[in-house]
Formats: structure tokens, C-alpha cells, sequence
């Protein structure tokens, strides 16, 4: 599932600044360039957005400020060491932007939305649109989960078809920053998902400096996730296509685990490239 760059959306937010940080230290440990994408929307971003300077009149004014805050945030990556780095203004909405910038990435980077009112809706929306749209995991980061940590990996699984590619971006990532992988199934008869040992067998191939675990305990998916996720580097969810989208991230637990977890979160979406 590797990508030939990382790709974190920026749009002047406090959350996009904190997860182009985070960006940043990824792509370093993957030796991957890091692509800065602000997606510019006009007029309806002229109207909705709240972290505009108030003075903005005309569209070439807003590009402008864009390409402000890209170079400030492209410094900040810079200084974090990513070598590698490359900012863009791109016209269109955010979450197509995003979408079609991720096409070859090995995953792509967005803030939470820890605010209320507008901001979130849109920050939300956003990031509900890009899991429907992206082909490539997509990485949402909480303000409390900028800092680096050392314990594993965690991939929630439910015997599902999104099982496989979570599991194996979950052996990837780990592999890129050496962590270990901790499988997460909740079931109330203890029954071990369908495929998930074939899924790990295959793992163990491609990765075999990897040390992964299985458990199967008992209670709700969202509890368990979250427990096993206390020291973790980052949490994978699956999304389960068309229809649940939704549920998955507003309602469901994907969302509780992006909206309560204290490390970065990747949902891969139901047609993520194997």
C-alpha cells in the first residue's frame, strides 16, 4: 500500500497546522517527499471559512493568503526535518482536492476538528467526503495526539472486507516507524474474525521484523479499540462503503474512536488500494 509521498490538507486551522506537523515527522520515517495542499473554494470559502483575515475582497487576495500560510507551514515542516517538501494552492473543494492529490500517497493527513459550530461541520464534513472519495487511508489527527509515541500499532477488525487492507496498512506503518501491530477483534462469543490469520500470515511475510498479536476479548468494538490504544502510535479503522459512510464516521465507531482516541486515527476506506 506504499505511495510514492505523504499528502496532509492545510487550510489555516490550528487542527491543519498540528496535522501537517505530524505529517511531516511521518514522512521523514518513511522517506517520503511531503506534499502541503490547501484546497481553495471561492466564493463559497470567502463566506464560510472563520480563519480568513477579515480584509479578504477578491479571489487573487485569498490565493495569496493561502500561499502565506503554506510557506509558514512548509517552514515548520522543514524545521521538523522533512527535506522534501512541496506546498500548492489548488482551486476546487478540499475533499476532491485532497482525493485526487492522494491518488499516489501512501496516505493523506488531516486536522480534527475539536472546535464546535461551523469549523467542525465543515472540518467534519470534510473529512467524511475524502474517506467516500480516497482510494488511500486517510489519517485524522486530534490535538492531543500530536505528540510522538512508542507503543504499536492497533488495527480494529470485525470480519469484514476492510479487514485486509487495515490490517496490512497497519504492518506497513509499523514497519516504517518500528512499532509493533495489535490486532483488535471484539466479539461477545470470543470467535476469531474469518481471514484475519491468513490476512496476518501474509503480513508476516511481507514483514517479518514485525511482531504482531491478536486479541479477541469480549464487549462493545469502541471500548476495546480504545483500551488497546492507550500508549498506541496510531489506530487503524475500516469503513465500510456506500451507505455507511456516515455511520462510520459520525455515529458509529469509527467516529468514536476518532472523536475520543488520544493518538492519530487512519480510516481506510472500502475501496483502499491493496
Amino acid at each position: 500500500m506504499s505511495g510514492e509521498r505523504v499528502v496532509a490538507g492545510v487550510d489555516g486551522t490550528d487542527a491543519a497546522l498540528r496535522a501537517a506537523g505530524w505529517a511531516a515527522r511521518q514522512s521523514v520515517a518513511w522517506g517520503l517527499p511531503l506534499r502541503l495542499v490547501h484546497g481553495l473554494r471561492w466564493p463559497l470559502y470567502e463566506q464560510v471559512h472563520l480563519h480568513q483575515p477579515v480584509d479578504v475582497a477578491g479571489e487573487e487576495a485569498m490565493r495569496q493568503w493561502a500561499r502565506d500560510v503554506l510557506d509558514e507551514v512548509a517552514r515548520r515542516c522543514r524545521a521538523a526535518g522533512a527535506a522534501d517538501v512541496r506546498a500548492e494552492v489548488v482551486p476546487g473543494d478540499p475533499a476532491d482536492v485532497l482525493a485526487r492529490e492522494a491518488e499516489h500517497a501512501a496516505f493523506v493527513v488531516v486536522g480534527h476538528a475539536d472546535g464546535g459550530g461551523v469549523t467542525r461541520a465543515l472540518l467534519g464534513s470534510t473529512s467524511a467526503q475524502l474517506v467516500q472519495a480516497c482510494t488511500r487511508p486517510v489519517v485524522i489527527v486530534r490535538a492531543e495526539a500530536t505528540a510522538e509515541r512508542g507503543g504499536p500499532v492497533v488495527v480494529g477488525v470485525d470480519g469484514s472486507p476492510v479487514d485486509g487492507p487495515a490490517v496490512r496498512f497497519a504492518h506497513e506503518f509499523a514497519d516504517r516507524v518500528g512499532a509493533g501491530v495489535v490486532v483488535v477483534h471484539a466479539s461477545d462469543e470470543g470467535v476469531h474474525p474469518a481471514g484475519v490469520e491468513a490476512d496476518l500470515a501474509d503480513c508476516a511475510r511481507r514483514h517479518p521484523g514485525v511482531r504482531a498479536r491478536l486479541e479477541v476479548v469480549t464487549g462493545a468494538p469502541v471500548d476495546a479499540l480504545l483500551a488497546a490504544a492507550r500508549d498506541a502510535r496510531l489506530v487503524v479503522v475500516g469503513s465500510h462503503g456506500a451507505g455507511v459512510v456516515r455511520r462510520a464516521l459520525f455515529g458509529s465507531v469509527g467516529h468514536s474512536v476518532v472523536d475520543r482516541a488520544t493518538c492519530p486515527v487512519a480510516v481506510l476506506p472500502p475501496h483502499a488500494a491493496p
